[in-house]
């Protein structure tokens, strides 16, 4: 059983890239750690709106 409960981020220069795109294992990576019951939260000071987007991979 993984000890760790949670993973908080940020968002710009950590997990997109300058493109403001998420890559491919990035993606895989969050959809892995969310299977094995670890929340993820994205710290961030961008309105809600501003990172909609990324809430729906």
């Amino acid at each position: 059983m993984s000890k760790i409960k949670m993973i908080a981020t940020d968002i710009d220069g950590t997990l997109v890239d300058d493109a403001k795109n998420l890559s491919p294992k990035t993606i895989e990576v969050l959809k892995k750690a969310r299977a094995n019951g670890i929340y993820v939260v994205l710290c961030t000071g961008r309105p809600l709106s501003g990172v909609a987007n990324l809430l729906t991979h």
